[in-house]
């Protein structure tokens, strides 16, 4: 079950992108957006009306307000990981898009505000649990959980996957796409290459290794990812790739695949069978925030990493016109475009043609070292993962309640073993 979830992930991962880019191209922008609306729609259609409801006691009291600050809390930090690149890290910048109602931040980025808003509240709602926990019994989150150390190490290594999930895919289609110019066949190519991959090993591993430990084949994933992150950084050039980057791809997504199929299995051995069905809705919000997270993170590092590049370059504010050095010092963020996009900048400035070669070259150096900068972040997670997964338990039986059941049997057995021995005796 856990490599078919697993499987389906890839295939989204793989299809959606492509069928929206496509409709994209040919029809109009809004249909992606309603593909993935009915998509949604008919999901919750069918959780609704086609999946039985586990039968378990109806909580005493639902949770309202604790819902009301965790999901803002969530929203608030999502909207300021995703804004960062564009508002500011911490402070604004010059020329920053800001909606007015979040103007009153100024000097600081209202990105920087959300986030901390948004952790702030989180905290609150930690402790919002856990006194709703010892009144009621229940909670949306509970805090045994995380003193659970398997659970915990489980719920740390599937966000490390999803941020590399995230963060890896969309540096890696911008990239292919924009920073070496590759159609758009060839880069889906590449990404259903990785995706292929991914659904296979899903599936695989849990069949033909489901004697082997979960914490044995995360390790081996983590060294993988480091493997294939060293694979890619050697493969990028500034124009192209070399074969290389395709085994470094295959490699990628064999590894996210092992992770997507171990990690539930980690989470699930660790906790009882009622708080494993629980475990679903933390497992499908870790998934979302690691996925921010990591586009976030790698999105920004790759921002950052070109802008700096350009910047610090010492040949444009000397040899280029003045008007031109004002706007690059003026612009809040330098945009991510392909060469095309650059020529376009150079004839609206009248460079010449020595001028526009040399600001090209120095544009595609900043795109690939920027990439590479990104899957050094890769190779670094990588290692924290494989890391943290040292610490995995191997349990083979799960805590909980299929626990007692054995006990009960084994004492059954004991009961039965001595009775047989004092009927002999009294014979």
């Amino acid at each position: 079950g856990f490599g078919l979830m697993a499987a389906a992930t890839g295939l989204a991962a793989a299809v959606v992108p492509l069928l929206s880019g496509w409709l994209h191209d040919t029809v109009q922008w809004q249909w992606p957006f309603i593909l993935v609306a009915t998509c949604y729609i008919f999901t919750l259609i069918a959780a609704l009306f086609g999946i039985q409801p586990v039968h378990t006691n109806r909580p005493a009291k639902f949770d309202l307000f604790g819902t009301l600050i965790g999901s803002t809390s969530i929203m608030a930090v999502f909207l300021g990981l995703i804004k960062m690149p564009y508002w500011g890290m911490i402070t604004s910048l010059n020329g920053a898009d800001i909606p007015t109602w979040l103007t009153f931040t100024y000097p600081i980025s209202p990105a920087f505000f959300l986030t901390i808003t948004g952790l702030s509240l989180f905290i609150c709602f930690i402790f919002q649990q856990i006194r709703f926990e010892r009144r009621y019994g229940h909670a949306l989150l509970p805090i045994r959980w995380f003193q659970n150390r398997a659970s915990r190490k489980g719920f740390i290594i599937l966000s490390l996957m999803y941020i590399v999930l995230g963060g890896s895919s969309f540096v890696i289609v911008t990239y292919l796409q924009v920073a070496i110019s590759l159609s758009s066949a060839h880069s889906g190519a590449i990404i259903l290459l990785f995706s292929a991959f991914m659904i296979g090993f899903s599936i695989l591993i849990p069949a033909l290794f489901k004697h082997h430990p979960p914490k044995r084949l995360c390790q081996i994933a983590f060294l993988a990812i480091m493997l294939s992150g060293v694979i890619l950084l050697l493969s990028s050039l500034d124009n192209q790739i070399v074969v290389s980057f395709y085994l470094g791809m295959m490699l990628l997504g064999a590894a996210m695949g092992t992770l997507a199929s171990q990690c539930p299995v980690i989470i699930t051995n660790a906790l009882g069978e009622r708080d494993a069905e629980q475990s679903g809705g933390l497992q499908a919000t870790v998934r979302n925030i690691g996925l921010v997270v990591g586009i976030s993170l790698f999105g920004g590092i790759n921002q950052w990493t070109l802008e700096h590049t350009i910047r610090s370059n010492n040949e444009i504010p000397t040899y280029y016109p003045r008007a031109f050095v004002e706007a690059l010092h003026d612009t809040p963020h330098i945009p991510y475009v392909d060469n095309l996009r650059v020529m376009d900048i150079t004839k609206q400035f009248g460079l010449d043609s020595h001028q526009s070669n040399y600001l090209i070259q120095i544009k595609a150096q900043s795109r690939v070292k920027a990439f590479n900068f990104t899957m050094m972040t890769l190779i670094t997670i990588a290692l924290l993962g494989w890391y943290i997964s040292l610490g995995v338990k191997s349990n083979k039986v799960p805590i909980g309640s299929p626990l007692p059941r054995i006990c009960a049997k084994n004492r059954s057995k004991v009961v039965n073993s001595s009775a047989q021995r004092q009927v002999n005796d009294s014979l």
